[in-house]
């Protein structure tokens, strides 16, 4: 099991929680796209200062899948919370599942400031 399907599994009752608390009452989407979304989010959330390659690539592929939606600008700052809360869940789930582990592909570096 890779670490975003651990993610994803571990965390499915907080992450549907959130899904109802931010998008559940007006954005109806099928699970399966649902769960695209989940997964395109959790590797963005990883991502974020480990590979900005990837994070870069995830957030096209993220902005691709919303557009596939046809979402109204109410909906889509909504989509935008709940991209924020779950990447960063994502985040912090990588950081503490690799932290000490030397063989982890997650490795944080520090990010330039502008």
């Amino acid at each position: 099991m890779n670490l975003y399907t651990q993610f994803l599994s571990s965390n499915s009752s907080e992450i549907t929680k959130l899904w109802e608390s931010t998008c559940g009452d007006t954005i109806k989407i099928d699970k399966n796209t649902l769960s695209k979304l989940n997964l395109i989010i959790a590797k963005l959330g990883f991502a974020v200062q480990a590979d900005p390659e990837t994070e870069d690539k995830q957030k096209f592929k993220l902005r691709e899948r919303i557009k596939e939606l046809n979402l109204d600008e109410e909906s889509c700052k909504k989509i935008h919370k709940y991209k924020s809360d779950l990447s960063k869940m994502a985040f912090h789930f990588a950081r503490k599942a690799t932290h000490g582990n030397p063989n982890a592909t997650y490795t944080p570096f520090n990010r330039p400031t502008y």
